[in-house]
């Protein structure tokens, strides 16, 4: 926990200086209407590719896992903003004894950076259509029973994606955004195939990739100081 928090901050303060300077030697722009830090709570509803089970335990093609990821947004230029974001979801995966198929439930918190870049030449952030590029550290864990000491165990991961969307301000305060992504995470590249001589630690981290690889993003945001 106090590794996570450690982390937390210091993606904050990297990003924050990030913003500072670019607002300083990029551009003079002072914000939207004089503010440049947005609070938002954004969702990504990530498809079961493979019938890979949901979060219920659903293994249709069209079950999806939620991703929750609230995060806060600076305008760091006139065209771009940079941010950083909390992760977290809880899903299942399929472990295998015997070539017999258990769902175990599986737990993934993190963090993350992001910048943003508006695409039309006359853009004022934080509207219009943009591509973001994101980076996203990750801890995932399950009760691993393979131990001498069985019980709730982490490790790492790390994803990369690209995302596509559009921002709208309402009220001059009040944001909206849509957005399609596409990404991977590693470990766990084995998206398209399901075999039963992987371990579960093996599995997790493909169903990690298997959530990451597209992803439908929907958001709220306020424009606050």
């Amino acid at each position: 926990m106090k590794k996570t928090l450690f982390t937390l901050i210091s993606i904050f303060i990297v990003t924050a200086t990030f913003a500072q300077e670019n607002t300083q030697y990029v551009s003079n722009y002072n914000g939207f209407m004089g503010r440049r830090v947005l609070l938002n709570m954004e969702m990504s509803m990530a498809p079961g590719f493979m019938k890979a089970p949901n979060f219920r335990g659903n293994t249709k093609y069209w079950a999806f896992n939620y991703l929750l990821q609230p995060n806060i947004e600076i305008i760091a230029h006139r065209r771009g903003t940079v941010g950083a974001n909390f992760t977290w979801f809880k899903t299942k995966f399929a472990s295998y004894e015997y070539y017999d198929a258990t769902f175990k439930d599986l737990v993934v918190y993190g963090a993350g950076v992001f910048y943003k870049l508006y695409l039309q030449r006359d853009a004022l952030a934080p509207m219009g259509q943009y591509l973001r590029f994101h980076f996203d550290y990750m801890r995932y864990g399950f009760d691993d029973t393979s131990t001498a000491n069985p019980g709730l165990t982490f490790r790492n991961a790390y994803g990369f994606k690209f995302e596509y969307g559009r921002d709208f301000l309402f009220l001059d305060f009040l944001k909206l955004n849509v957005g399609l992504s596409i990404g991977c995470s590693f470990p766990g590249l084995r998206i398209f195939t399901l075999r039963d001589d992987y371990e579960d630690w093996e599995n997790a981290a493909n169903r990690i990739c298997r959530n990451y690889f597209v992803g439908v993003n929907i958001g709220v945001g306020f424009l606050t100081f």
